[in-house]
């Protein structure tokens, strides 16, 4: 991808010092480096018609539109301060 940003900017007839050259070869590369995160984001995280679901495992997360939060595992463990925080 960025040998095809240096190429269409010589195609332009714009001048492509070295230095732009090399900065352009980097961002490239940490463009891919994001993109593969983010891939890895999509499958944990993921927008649904209800709200949003975060799984990690056999644990999953559900924040619901209407307020509510759907918590799904295998042991499901609540800390607070203070027992009056704790509302169910």
């Amino acid at each position: 991808m960025g040998k095809e940003v240096i190429d269409a900017l010589d195609k332009a007839g714009l001048n492509t010092r070295p230095s732009l050259k090399s900065e352009v070869a980097r961002l490239t590369k940490l463009v891919h480096i994001l993109w593969k995160e983010v891939e890895k984001l999509e499958g944990i995280i993921q927008v649904i018609p209800e709200g949003l679901r975060i799984k990690a495992g056999r644990s999953e997360v559900l924040v619901l539109k209407n307020g509510g939060i759907i918590l799904d595992g295998a042991r499901i463990q609540i800390k607070t301060p203070t027992k009056n925080e704790l509302r169910l």
